[in-house]
């Protein structure tokens, strides 16, 4: 028999159906139906997907009085009932491994008032619930929560002893509304968990719109994966918080929806709560935040209790953003522990104002951070915020909050409860500029400067003020003012600049550090300045002439503290707001008689840091 719809023709319901004498089965509504008097079955012909329209669902967006929402609910999990009782539990020696029938939601607009639920029983009511389910639309088929205190789709249904989905791919829905939009619970103890979410679309959850949640004595992480791609997200409160291993977001756009004036500090557009949370090539643009000064404090993009990536992202716009992550975890006491990582990316961070950064130490600091070939942190806001809020000259890239235990506890002394831990940090440098530090100054020790090249590494040329005297001048990144170690190689040409015949005059490891110290507890900073020290150099003469004399000074921006002309003391007592060292000057004097001997070229490579706390010796 050939039906042509289910109510009427072309309704997307009809199908095949052959009869079945013997068959006793019950009546599902869509693929067995069982006559009104005597025995036998009408059985639907079909291989492969179910439809929901099959069992009743219309995808007509008109139906909108509560029983025609209650219908087309029911209808939908009749269609995920049908395709649970068909998944084929695998024997393996893993005891997993199953294939389900799909369920389609051909084109339309799906309003329900109650949650799916994928994860019905398999092999009836008795059976382990179905944690291997796809759901598929390959029309964009639209499904609307109107209950946005309800899930739309529950992928963990306890009450059908379910642990955990287990193999789920969604890919084309577009989802409206509910309270999340996909939901996964379950508990640790459950392995190779693969969960694929593509080509999606998520608009205005109420909370997260894609959640994992654990259960049971034994909560930690999902022993899985879960992937999504090439989705969109448009005005959910959150996005995506997850437990798995392994979390990937590839290839979407993130646009948040406008921030709450009040939120708890928590929160945050993606929540990482164990294993790694990988951000690859996605846009994320600068949310629609309150006036800054009045909006909430703290929010981000990221809060990470694990470890977290992001590669080739886009973070806020022109008109500013939000901090990128929040870290929370403590390094682990063995082993490698957790990261975080932001490369090739655009950082623009500096809406909140309390607490504007890329990397925002709460309560925890990572064992790894590498920040590096990324475009800012930036802003093209100046001057004053639209609410008269003056925003800061400069974006640091890592920095420690107002709040948090690593405030509360400063971080030189959590630093130092951790000083068995191996931190590493690679960190590009303060391409911002301004006041500034690109990061606390207590983290530079644990900086590989080599890997960061905070200065410039190469050559650089400055053509000759004298026949007798040169200089080259190095602005030193706001991350280094605190202390470096480096190498400083200038180089001459004995005969004339044209020649291009350049010689290593002299090479000096050249160290410099301001540190705290106070022998008479009257809080004065001690500084101390620049030493050179000759590592290379040819002879007391160069070309027949006497040898280049090179020295190295720093200079400020600002006006030099009163009372000191130079920093070519050793050490000396300044007020603790004493301005920082801005530049690093080279300069070499020679005597070539009427010959313009003077520095063609000066290398400067960083070669370790030195600890801004660290106490001078007398």
């Amino acid at each position: 028999m050939i039906a042509h719809g289910r109510s009427a023709a072309g309704d997307g319901g009809g199908g095949t159906f052959s009869w079945d004498p013997s068959s006793t089965a019950g009546d599902d509504d869509g693929t067995i139906i069982v006559p009104s008097t005597g025995t036998g079955r009408w059985v639907r012909i079909y291989n492969g997907p179910i439809s929901v329209k099959w069992f009743g669902a219309t995808g007509d967006p008109t139906r909108s009085t509560a029983a025609q929402l209650t219908e087309e609910t029911t209808a939908i999990n009749k269609a995920f009932k049908v395709a649970s009782l068909l998944t084929y539990q695998e024997a393996s020696p893993w005891g997993d491994g199953a294939t389900s029938p799909a369920v389609v939601f051909p084109k339309g607009h799906y309003r329900i008032n109650g949650t799916l639920d994928p994860c019905q029983p398999m092999g009836g009511s008795s059976g382990p619930a179905n944690g291997y389910f796809k759901i598929i639309s390959t029309d964009q088929a639209v499904i609307e929560q109107t209950d946005a205190g309800k899930v739309i789709i529950n992928g963990a249904n306890l009450a059908h002893n379910l642990t955990g989905a287990h193999e789920v791919w969604i890919s084309g829905i577009t989802f409206h509304g509910g309270l999340n939009q996909i939901y996964f619970e379950g508990h640790q103890g459950i392995a190779d968990i693969t969960i694929r979410i593509d080509h999606c679309e998520f608009h205005r959850a109420a909370d997260y719109a894609i959640k994992t949640a654990l259960t049971g004595p034994d909560a930690g992480h999902y022993d899985g994966i879960m992937t999504i791609e090439d989705c969109k997200f448009y005005w959910c409160k959150f996005c995506v918080s997850t437990y798995c291993d392994h979390t990937v977001v590839r290839g979407c756009w993130v646009q948040p929806g406008k921030i709450p004036a009040a939120i708890s500090r928590p929160e945050a557009i993606f929540k990482n709560l164990s294993g790694l949370l990988d951000l690859i090539e996605c846009e994320c643009p600068d949310p629609d935040m309150p006036v800054p000064g009045s909006g909430p404090a703290s929010f981000r993009w990221v809060s990470n209790y694990g470890s977290f990536s992001a590669e080739r992202v886009k973070f806020g716009g022109e008109y500013g953003g939000m901090p990128i992550v929040h870290h929370y975890s403590s390094p682990r006491a063995s082993g490698y522990g957790d990261r975080v990582s932001i490369v090739n990316s655009q950082v623009w961070c500096d809406w909140n104002l309390d607490d504007e950064a890329a990397v925002v130490l709460v309560d925890g600091v990572p064992q790894h951070i590498v920040f590096k070939d990324n475009v800012g942190p930036w802003s093209d806001l100046h001057g004053l915020s639209p609410a008269g809020v003056p925003i800061p000259d400069g974006v640091p890239i890592v920095k420690v909050p107002s709040f948090g235990a690593v405030h509360e506890m400063r971080l030189a002394t959590y630093l130092e409860n951790h000083k068995q831990t191996k931190f590493h940090f690679v960190i590009q440098p303060d391409l911002q500029g301004g006041n500034q530090r690109a990061f606390p100054s207590e983290l530079l020790r644990h900086v590989n400067l080599i890997e960061s090249s905070p200065f410039p590494v190469g050559t650089l040329y400055t053509p000759p003020t004298s026949n007798t005297r040169s200089s080259n001048t190095y602005a030193i990144p706001s991350a280094l003012r605190a202390g470096f170690v480096l190498l400083v190689t200038a180089s001459v040409c004995p005969d004339n600049l044209a020649s291009g015949l350049y010689r290593t005059a002299a090479t000096y490891i050249v160290t410099m550090s301001t540190g705290y110290y106070s022998p008479a507890g009257d809080n004065r900073n001690v500084a101390r300045f620049l030493t050179a020290t000759p590592v290379a150099q040819p002879s007391t003469t160069f070309g027949g002439s006497p040898f280049p004399q090179v020295t190295i000074d720093a200079t400020f921006d600002d006006a030099y503290p009163a009372g000191y002309a130079s920093w070519d003391k050793h050490y000396f007592p300044v007020a603790k707001d004493m301005p920082q060292p801005t530049q690093l000057k080279v300069t070499c004097d020679s005597n070539h008689g009427s010959v313009a001997a003077t520095v063609a070229c000066i290398s400067v490579v960083p070669i370790h840091g030195v600890p801004s706390s660290e106490e001078p010796s007398s």
